[in-house]
Parts: structure tokens; C-alpha cells; sequence
């Protein structure tokens, strides 16, 4: 049976209730779907290194064991690898074949030749940009859809933190925007964290059960194709997008419409939609799919 150590920030013990961080979500959803793929599959805590982890993850039993493969998901253990005297050489000794790197590509496509070095692939969540190494490979990520589906009610609208000031003030016109629109008498507002507060999360559980009861995702961030909106298109939400947020390596691939003006988020708002079609055309990207790829890779056939 292949075996593979997932590096992240969890406790091989962890529950998704306690889960905030994207990174840490990445790990536990791996884990999960790689089990169910037969794999004998486990999480690492990227410090098991310190004394005082190791001999508390000895007594528990967690201490890592040597696996054929190694996947590192946190950008804790990235920077262990890179600045840590020695760690790179513990984390070889734990792995029979392949050490991988998983992180948002959104940073990391850009990776410099010194650090390539120290994995045998950089698994990305978008399609590499032109040129890059052989060592990049696109595997994606997804959604979960036995958490994320629709529970819909009354017409509803998901707002994420707006970010006034941020990004030097280059999109505050797009909040503005929203702010002028919503909330509206005939749809409810789902804003939770209304103002972007830097480590203000809320809990991944907690954060699916307010997005299934939404018909509409605003997106307030110009990331390149965020896991959050997999989640939320898969829920059945259409993901409302501001024309400077409209990147297409991955949100092409899934129900959206694009806003300019005022106007247009009105008209986007005011349209019926159908969260089946829209949740239909999310589940290309899964979990599942995402490990099948993974597998493909660390089976030498990617």
C-alpha cells in the first residue's frame, strides 16, 4: 500500500470544527480523499522537529513514520525546508521516493531555481504560467460535495470582507459599489466579517453553512481562482465577479458573471439562476480529482 506523509499545521487528530486557515483545509481534505483512495494516508505537523513536538507526538504515537511520498502544504514546513539547518535532510530520511510541494500557486509559481531544487514536483492549483520547469504540474483543488451543496431558502447574497484601503486603495471603488447595492429589500445579506481585519476567520464549518444558504458569492479579492469560490460555485452559488477580479486561468471554468458599473451588479442580482447547473459545472473540480492527479504524479506517470 503506498503510504504518504502530508505536512501541514494539523494534529494527526485534528477536526474539521477547529479548522480556520485555507492551508490547513488543503491538508485535512487530502487526507481525507486520499484515504478513501486506499492510501495509507496521514498529517504531519510540520514542527515534529522541535523536542518538546516530538516528544509529545512520541507519546501519542503521531511521530512521523518513513512514507513512500511527502507532501508539504504549509508554508511553515516550505520555510523549514528552505531556512532550517537540517530539516530537509530529516524530511528525506521520512520519505522513500518523492517530496512534493502543494501551496497556492498564486505565490509560488514564481519559485527561484534554488529553491525548486529541493522537491521533485511544485503541484499547482492553476495551470503553470508559460515557460516554467518540467517540476510543474497542474493537480487543482476543489471542493468537498459532501459539505458543499446548496441549502437554499430566500434570495440570498454572500459578501466577503470588504477592504477599503487595502491594495493601496486601488479597488475601493469596487466596494463602494457594493455598498451601494447591498443589502436590497428583496435579498438577504450574508456579510459576516464585514471589514477585513487581517487574521479574522471564521471557521470552515461555520463558513459552508453560510455560503450553501447563499444564491450569489461577491467576490472582494482579486486572487487568481481562491478555493472559497470553488466551494461557494459547488454550493450552487453564482460567483458575481467585479471586471478587475476577472481572471480566467481558473474562474472561467466555472457559473459566473462579470460587473463593471453599478448597473451591471443590479441587472446580475436581479437574474434567476438555476444552483443545480451552477453546482453541475463546480464538481469538475474536486477533491477527488485533485488526488487522482496527485497519484498520477507520485506513481512517476505525470
Amino acid at each position: 500500500m503506498t503510504s504518504i506523509n502530508i505536512m501541514s499545521e494539523l494534529r494527526p487528530d485534528a477536526e474539521l470544527k477547529n479548522i480556520f486557515r485555507p492551508n490547513a483545509v488543503y491538508a485535512w481534505f487530502l487526507n481525507k480523499w486520499f484515504r478513501k483512495r486506499g492510501i495509507d494516508s496521514r498529517l504531519v505537523m510540520d514542527n515534529f522537529y522541535k523536542p518538546v513536538n516530538a516528544r509529545q507526538l512520541k507519546r501519542a504515537g503521531y511521530y512521523p513514520q518513513i512514507a513512500d511520498h511527502t507532501i508539504v502544504t504549509s508554508y511553515r514546513g516550505y520555510h523549514l525546508i528552505l531556512n532550517m539547518p537540517g530539516y530537509y535532510e530529516k524530511l528525506r530520511k521520512l520519505t522513500g521516493d518523492k517530496i512534493v510541494n502543494y501551496l497556492c500557486s498564486d505565490h509560488y509559481t514564481g519559485m527561484s531555481k534554488d529553491r525548486v531544487k529541493y522537491f521533485d514536483y511544485i503541484l499547482t492549483q492553476v495551470h503553470p504560467f508559460p515557460n516554467r520547469p518540467e517540476k510543474y504540474v497542474y493537480v487543482g483543488w476543489g471542493a468537498d460535495p459532501e459539505h458543499c451543496y446548496p441549502e437554499k431558502d430566500e434570495k440570498a447574497v454572500y459578501l466577503d470582507c470588504l477592504m477599503h484601503g487595502y491594495y493601496k486603495g486601488k479597488y475601493d471603488y469596487i466596494y463602494d459599489i457594493y455598498q451601494n447595492v447591498l443589502p436590497r429589500p428583496d435579498i438577504k445579506l450574508i456579510h459576516p466579517i464585514p471589514v477585513y481585519r487581517g487574521v479574522q476567520r471564521l471557521g470552515w464549518l461555520r463558513h459552508q453553512k453560510l455560503v450553501r444558504a447563499a444564491h450569489f458569492y461577491c467576490l472582494t479579492q482579486p486572487g487568481e481562482g481562491g478555493i472559497s469560490r470553488i466551494e461557494a460555485a459547488t454550493g450552487g452559488a453564482l460567483l458575481v465577479v467585479p471586471e478587475a477580479f476577472s481572471k480566467l486561468r481558473i474562474i472561467s471554468s466555472l457559473e459566473r458573471r462579470v460587473w463593471t458599473t453599478e448597473e451591471d451588479l443590479i441587472k446580475i442580482l436581479e437574474k434567476p439562476l438555476s444552483a443545480r447547473a451552477i453546482r453541475e459545472k463546480a464538481l469538475e473540480h474536486s477533491w477527488e480529482k485533485t488526488v487522482d492527479r496527485i497519484l498520477t504524479v507520485l506513481e512517476g506517470d505525470a
